[in-house]
């Protein structure tokens, strides 16, 4: 597993700009901010130009992934707010088994929104 660290760094002049290799893939990225959301925005393009996605910017603390390109590649992009990095990496992000019972993955420290009642009978 490879990961490729990209440090962030805002300018109010313009967006902030980068390439990344996403399953072999070159594509750019840009990250702008949005005055009425009031965060920041991944804009995911081709080398073409053509947007591919268009995603809020969630900070993953140490020690846990949120991979920001939503599952839609085998590579993850994750934005580490403790080191200000993108992380790049050609490696999956692993999630707890989606269907096992809350307190068999949960500890004291978390909280669990269960979207099917069903699934945990």
């Amino acid at each position: 597993m490879s990961i490729t660290y990209i440090q962030f760094v805002p300018s109010s002049a313009g967006p902030f700009h980068f390439q990344a290799v996403l399953d072999g893939v070159q594509y750019n990225i840009s990250i702008t901010w949005n005055i009425f959301g009031l965060r920041y925005y991944l804009n995911l393009y081709t080398v073409q130009g053509e947007l591919l996605l268009a995603s809020p910017v969630a900070g993953s603390p140490d020690g846990y992934d949120i991979d920001l390109l939503l599952g839609r590649f085998t590579s993850t992009l994750v934005y580490r707010v403790g080191s200000n990095n993108f992380e790049v990496s050609d490696a999956p992000v692993i999630y707890p088994a989606f269907g096992a019972r809350p307190d068999a993955m949960l500890n004291a420290n978390q909280s669990a929104f269960i979207l099917n009642q069903g699934i945990l009978s």
